[in-house]
């Protein structure tokens, strides 16, 4: 039946094939960058909850910690840490 389509037609079915497999791939790519992305929230979750518990069980280390964050946070400003 392929063979009796004109031309045009057959270029129409063709760029539709290709505009398929790119489309694809992009969702395929953004897959991947939204599992990334649970995987992140995830690990932030994680610190947080035992940034509670530590809080709870040794409020001094608590209270250390959170006073050195900031301090901590501004000595990695190099693009290299």
């Amino acid at each position: 039946m392929r063979d009796r389509l004109p031309d045009a037609e057959m270029q129409l079915d063709r760029r539709g094939a290709q505009q398929l497999t790119r489309l694809h791939g992009e969702a395929t790519q953004y897959s991947e960058t939204a599992a990334k992305s649970q995987q992140t929230v995830k690990a932030g979750q994680a610190e947080q909850a035992r940034r509670v518990r530590t809080a709870a069980r040794f409020p001094e280390l608590h209270e250390t910690d959170t006073k050195a964050r900031p301090a901590r946070s501004t000595l990695n400003t190099s693009p290299t840490a």
